[in-house]
């Protein structure tokens, strides 16, 4: 697949839409949410993420070397967009802090904005390396026309 990214992110919105959340108290009284996924969302966190681990696997290293100056940054928000994928799997399915009274929906859809903002910025960077002469070989993610 040339661009799944896409295909990421709709199925990260109906993932983050779809699995259920759990009000969890804090040490200091405040709340936090976390994700609940049960199985049939695991699976599907997993093709995602199998996708990213596809697109990854072919364009890490062009991705790194177009610019090299940026090596750092490229490399967390690679893990960034893998963390959200997996909605957030290593920090315990940490979604965010809870303000009191705050439907769950808040939640969901500041996760989404920042995973999207993230994916957007990714492709950012992948644009700037393709516009610096990355192989022709490689799949372009600018949208059609450019």
């Amino acid at each position: 697949m040339d661009n799944p990214f896409e295909e990421i992110k709709r199925g990260v919105d109906a993932l983050v839409q779809m699995v259920p959340i759990l009000p969890m108290e804090t040490e200091d009284g405040g709340k936090e949410w976390r994700f609940a996924p049960g199985e049939g969302e695991l699976r599907e966190m997993a093709r995602i993420l199998a996708l990213f681990d596809g697109w990854e696997e072919g364009q890490r290293e062009t991705l790194l070397g177009g610019l090299p100056e940026r090596r750092q940054e490229i490399t967390e928000i690679l893990r960034i967009v893998r963390a959200k994928i997996t909605l957030n799997r290593t920090n315990r399915h940490f979604m965010g802090y809870l303000r009191e009274g705050s439907p769950p929906s808040a939640g969901r859809d500041f996760y989404l904005t920042t995973f999207m903002r993230t994916v957007d910025h990714l492709q950012g960077i992948w644009q700037d390396v393709l516009r610096q002469g990355a192989p022709a070989a490689a799949p372009s993610l600018l949208p059609e026309g450019q």
